[in-house]
């Protein structure tokens, strides 16, 4: 008899003991294919990112060019890079080099545009383009010097 509790107690304990193999199997499978969706999800996304950083960097080299080509007015173009700027990486137009479009940007940030601008007076629209292509006369230097040093810093795949 109490071979039998003893032979019983040995089957339980190989029952017990596969059967927790068995999940132990099961679950390393799943965590092993959940890692992999992982992965492929964050390089994915990482792609995304990349695009788009290209995305800006390009923009930027665009308004650059043609503000360098003189076919798009200085104030808008300080404006658009600021603003891509902020969205490839805040910091640097705190740089000195990029300094001038923020202080554009600041500088025009008061001044209607879009609809807002259609539906403004136009005697104050004349004085409010005075001031801008003021500020664009003052700053036209520093910013032709900007735009030529975005260039330069966003050339090739220099994308940091």
């Amino acid at each position: 008899m109490e071979l039998n509790w003893v032979t019983a107690g040995i089957a339980i304990g190989l029952v017990l003991i596969v059967g927790l193999a068995a999940i132990i199997w099961v679950t390393w499978r799943d965590l092993k294919k959940l890692k992999a969706a992982q992965a492929k999800h964050q390089a994915e996304q990482q792609q995304e990112l990349d695009k788009h950083r290209r995305y800006l960097v390009e923009s930027m080299q665009v308004i650059a060019k043609t503000m360098l080509d003189d076919q798009l007015e200085l104030s808008e173009g300080c404006i658009r890079i600021k603003v891509l700027l902020d969205n490839y990486d805040a910091d640097l137009h705190r740089l000195d080099k990029f300094r001038v479009f923020n202080l554009m940007y600041q500088g025009l940030s008061h001044m209607p545009t879009h609809e807002a601008r259609k539906q403004t007076d136009s005697k104050l629209i004349r004085k409010l383009d005075a001031e801008r292509f003021k500020l664009e006369r003052e700053h036209r230097d520093a910013i032709r010097h900007s735009a030529q040093q975005l260039l330069a810093h966003f050339d090739g795949a220099n994308l940091h």
